[in-house]
């Protein structure tokens, strides 16, 4: 009988150090020669799962770049990132290749050795987050970056899947009970316009579940998931940088609204961050350009979400915002409401 194949599960992932020189000899074996050592790292968000580490990447023709190897990622990231950043060693430095919205890809594979782990060897990054030294550049490049994937993802032709919402009933219900309570700030004034929005939120909920499906999203935008290539060559920040979208494990299919109401929302009581900038519009301007659908009467849609969204905030407030972000979300409310006719 031969022996059974090892099982990935019983990999020891509690120490991400320990794991990266565990599968150093794997990881060198499947890359190829290309690969230089590999100094594997802990960040301070690490808690075990996965190892990283910083190397160099050697062409055939000499050259070399610095990189990183990640492994394992999720299935996922891995099949994502390999779809829309894999760059020919003739095309790395050319700028179709080298201003692209995802990390370039050197190397990557759904297994290692024996294991059934994926693993990737990406570009590293010199520059930074987005959210580092967020100002309207970085905004305006977030949101191209943001456009940039759905179009780059469309021509991928991966087939779509169906649409994810959180239970917004459960939601929208726990809020209200905790404006009945008193136990959110204006909790009076919340109370209010949650009896008004009850009334509309399901019309809202019917219209936003029945939305067209008709692109991939990069699922988690924010500027800490956003990465400068290089770092700033003068006093004037990153101005004229187009940055990289990282974290590609909540790639999913939705309208391609999505990613940048979920932008939006982050800045709520915050707005003026936002520099007078409409996300969606420049999302939406981009798809057309690019020749991709974009619906006449998608505004009522975005109207639709908003109350559905802003209505849940005091439900959310633990884990997303603060104090001033529920008085955005507040105000946002009373904006839908009245655009929808409550």
């Amino acid at each position: 009988m031969a022996d059974p194949q090892p099982n990935a599960a019983a990999l020891d992932t509690s120490d991400s150090l320990v794991l990266g020189a565990m599968l150093t000899p794997l990881v060198h074996e499947a890359a190829g020669a290309g690969l230089g050592e590999v100094e594997w790292f802990r960040t301070s968000w690490q808690r075990g799962g996965a190892a990283t580490g910083f190397a160099t990447w050697t062409f055939d023709n000499g050259n070399t770049v610095p990189c990183m190897v990640k492994v394992p990622v999720g299935p996922v990231e891995r099949r994502w990132a390999a779809a829309l950043g894999y760059c020919c060693e003739n095309e790395w430095d050319d700028p179709r290749c080298a201003t692209i919205s995802t990390p370039r890809v050197l190397a990557s594979a759904d297994a290692l050795g024996p294991y059934d782990l994926c693993w990737l060897i990406v570009e590293r990054f010199e520059g930074g987050t987005v959210a580092q030294h967020f100002d309207e550049h970085a905004l305006r490049a977030l949101i191209h970056a943001a456009a940039d994937f759905q179009i780059r993802a469309e021509r991928s032709h991966h087939p779509y899947g169906s649409a994810f919402d959180p239970d917004w009933a459960k939601a929208h219900e726990h809020a209200r009970q905790l404006a009945h309570d008193g136990g959110i700030p204006d909790s009076q004034h919340w109370n209010n316009a949650l009896k008004h929005a009850k009334r509309l939120l399901p019309e809202a909920l019917t219209t936003w579940k029945a939305r067209p499906v008709n692109a991939w999203l990069h699922g988690d935008l924010h500027p800490a998931n956003a990465m400068w290539r290089h770092q700033p060559d003068n006093g004037h920040g990153h101005a004229g940088q187009k940055c990289a979208l990282i974290d590609l494990g909540m790639v999913r299919a939705g309208h391609w609204s999505e990613d940048a109401l979920y932008l939006e929302r982050q800045f709520w009581g915050r707005m003026d961050r936002l520099c007078g900038i409409k996300p969606v519009s420049e999302v939406a301007r981009a798809r057309r350009q690019a020749g991709l659908p974009v619906e006449d009467d998608y505004v009522r849609l975005l109207d639709s979400k908003r109350l559905i969204a802003s209505a849940a905030a005091p439900a959310n407030l633990d884990h997303e915002g603060d104090v001033r972000y529920l008085k955005g979300s507040l105000e946002v409310l009373e904006r839908s409401l009245r655009a929808l006719g409550g």
